[in-house]
């Protein structure tokens, strides 16, 4: 469990939503309770909701603190890069790397998604993970149109068949099976993903 915090250290709502990823991470989405957060910030519960509204704010705020930081990452990997076949390469070894190196987000990612009970907390765990699969659509869409992906391409179904490759890697991570699926593995696994997605090279010629 993480240290107490003193009351007076940074951005309050930070620090909650800060704690609420560190004990979902320790004790599940069941074990974190408003108790364990608000002991482990050093404030009373009361004081919790002058910054949300119940326990799901919480717990939603600290997934889009997750889902934001591995959009973001992800994202920046392939900002420089023109050609969407580069871009799909950097930005599925940046997933990787977030997965990797940030096992306990990982896993509230992931915990969270398989918890969830109530159809509201449902459909605003779904519209957060929409929004990774809209990132990837439009990196996909965006090649299908510049020609280096192919004309039929499925878009939705690549975009899915790209993000259930994070899903192995969250398995892996959360079974510590790093060993086993390497980067370059998973790298591997993408390349031959990619491979059936490109239009070869006397389609191209024939779309010019």
């Amino acid at each position: 469990m993480a240290s107490k915090r003193p009351a007076e250290a940074g951005d309050r709502r930070k620090q909650i939503i800060r704690s609420t990823v560190e004990i979902m991470s320790e004790v599940g989405v069941a074990g974190a309770t408003t108790a364990r957060i608000a002991a482990d910030v050093g404030v009373s519960e009361p004081a919790l909701y002058r910054h949300f509204k119940n326990k799901q704010g919480m717990l939603l705020a600290a997934l889009d603190d997750i889902s934001a930081r591995l959009i973001v990452h992800t994202v920046t990997a392939a900002r420089d890069q023109d050609d969407v076949v580069t871009q799909l390469r950097l930005m599925s070894a940046a997933f990787y790397d977030f997965v990797m190196s940030n096992p306990e987000e990982t896993r509230v990612l992931f915990e969270v998604v398989s918890a969830v009970r109530g159809e509201d907390m449902r459909r605003a765990v779904r519209d957060r993970f929409a929004q990774l699969l809209t990132v990837i659509e439009a990196v996909l869409e965006d090649g299908v149109e510049q020609g280096a992906l192919r004309k039929d391409l499925d878009v939705s179904l690549a975009a899915w068949e790209i993000l259930s490759l994070g899903v192995t890697l969250y398995f892996a991570s959360t079974l510590g099976l790093e060993d086993v699926l390497t980067k370059d593995k998973a790298l591997t696994a993408v390349e031959r993903l990619l491979d059936s997605i490109k239009t070869k090279p006397k389609e191209r010629s024939k779309a010019r």
